[in-house]
């Protein structure tokens, strides 16, 4: 029976590229062409509607991610010079505070 049901399809779809290459509404090209108006619109509908379907997607995967090191971070130390406040946390390159701490010296 799969063999009626492509035939039908093409067939359908034949009759709608020519309706679409025609230039006329619907209703016209299917009274000149002694074709049912209501099936070039089911056709029409389904063979569209065939035609965007999307595959289906495979079913999503979960995988296992290690987490990372648990951080143990402490709160930031402020520094307070003058009316400037610094939050330090313990991952600060030393460099730079001692850096940081160097030029505000002389500002404060």
């Amino acid at each position: 029976m799969p063999s009626q049901s492509n035939d039908k399809q093409d067939l359908w779809k034949s009759r709608i590229d020519q309706y679409r290459t025609s230039g006329l509404s619907a209703k016209v090209w299917c009274d000149k062409n002694h074709v049912s108006y209501h099936a070039m619109k089911y056709w029409n509908t389904k063979l569209n509607k065939k035609s965007t379907d999307k595959p289906k997607s495979p079913a999503p995967v979960f995988v296992a991610v290690p987490a990372g090191p648990a951080s143990h971070s402490k709160p930031p130390i402020v520094i307070h010079l003058g009316n400037v406040s610094i939050e330090v946390s313990d991952v600060c390159n030393s460099q730079l505070l001692s850096d940081l701490i160097g030029i505000l010296k002389n500002y404060a």
